[in-house]
């Protein structure tokens, strides 16, 4: 039987304070959710390789760790549309507790990128993204409401709700797909550079330093797929997409894979992408591990749906939140450049996380 979204929103609430572990997501444009609850905590695994011949649901942090692992929602218990009634554990196995994290000063931030502006200029990366974390008071906010506010303003995007022991509760909004398709044909984004919305506009002209930021995550991409045996690629782009308050460069890549490459194999060779890492890719990720003064966690890793035998589609996971007892902890982030001005990026960032309030401050 189908109840009306408050009181779907009620239930998902039921299950955060119970401590049950669970993935809930509208995939974009669909107006009905899924649910998968699982009766103790996801399944965890070790390589993103594993992911080849399995059906589930996918989160995945920006660096893998043991404690912060690839984390697999396989329960037969499926729950599609705005259900009434679920089969729920008797027992809890997550416990959201309060963080000691602060948010990232512009002091921090602009300390960051001038050691991030150093290694670009000296040529040891062509492209770095320099993140930060902005934490807002909770309340007594409803979570399951603040998810279907995400859902509601942003129609175009993939929309999820995450509680596991492993990566605690998180909430997410977001536009980058990471990799879409079966029986061996695919297609990805590459999404770079951003500007806020303008009323009545509908030709947006962007920078040297955002065009080139496209183009170096656009190479990279055709790069590693072809590095991993795909011949047949198609490319459509860069065209300026709308996502939420702020509009991106985007390419869309369609293509044909090998037999002998798996969703795993194709997950490896694009994640991190340069759109929220750099390049060089491994050693982008290290540096950016080691400089950045919080954790990314599962912010620009990735979520959605993995099928053996339908259609993957799996997004990074941009326009995110982490959310706790007390606070929320929202992330954002922007590419950095030798052309990139510290100001400019600053407030690049203050654009998305505006995105992120505004789904909180809806459920005032």
């Amino acid at each position: 039987m189908s109840i009306v979204p408050t009181q779907y929103a009620r239930l998902l609430d039921e299950l955060i304070a119970r401590g049950v572990a669970f993935a809930c997501y509208f995939l974009p444009f669909s107006t009905e959710p899924t649910l998968i609850v699982e009766d103790s905590a996801p399944i965890e695994l070790g390589s993103f390789s594993d992911l080849d011949g399995e059906d589930g649901f996918v989160f995945a942090p920006f660096i893998l760790s043991s404690e912060k692992p690839l984390l697999l929602f396989k329960s037969k218990s499926i729950y599609c549309g705005f259900v009434d009634k679920i089969s729920k554990p008797t027992g809890g196995v997550v416990s959201n507790g309060n963080s000691s994290d602060h948010s990232t000063t512009s002091e921090i931030y602009n300390a960051t990128f001038s050691r991030f502006m150093e290694q670009l200029k000296g040529g040891r990366f062509s492209k770095l993204v320099l993140s930060r974390k902005l934490v807002v008071d909770r309340h007594a906010k409803s979570i399951g409401k603040v998810f279907l506010n995400a859902k509601d303003a942003y129609l175009s995007a993939f929309t999820y709700l995450v509680n596991a022991p492993k990566s605690g509760l998180w909430l997410g909004a977001t536009p980058e797909l990471l990799l879409k398709g079966d029986a061996g044909c695919f297609q990805t984004m590459a999404l770079a550079g951003t500007m806020p919305v303008s009323e009545g506009v509908s030709e947006y002209t962007w920078s040297a330093k955002d065009r080139e930021e496209q183009q170096i995550v656009t190479d990279y991409i055709s790069d590693r797929l072809t590095s991993c045996g795909v011949v047949e690629m198609e490319k459509e782009g860069p065209a300026t997409a709308k996502a939420g308050n702020v509009v991106h460069l985007k390419t869309t890549f369609r293509f044909t894979a090998d037999g002998n490459v798996g969703v795993g194999t194709l997950v490896d060779t694009l994640h991190p992408t340069p759109a929220v890492c750099g390049l060089p890719k491994e050693e982008a990720q290290q540096y950016i591990t080691e400089t950045e003064q919080h954790h990314r966690e599962y912010y620009t890793g990735f979520a959605g749906v993995v099928r053996s035998n339908k259609e993957t589609e799996l997004y990074v996971n941009l326009r995110c939140m982490k959310v706790e007892a007390q606070q929320f902890s929202l992330f954002a982030g922007g590419g950095i450049t030798a052309k990139s001005v510290g100001e400019r990026e600053w407030m690049e960032t203050n654009h998305k996380l505006r995105t992120l309030q505004s789904i909180i401050e809806a459920d005032d």
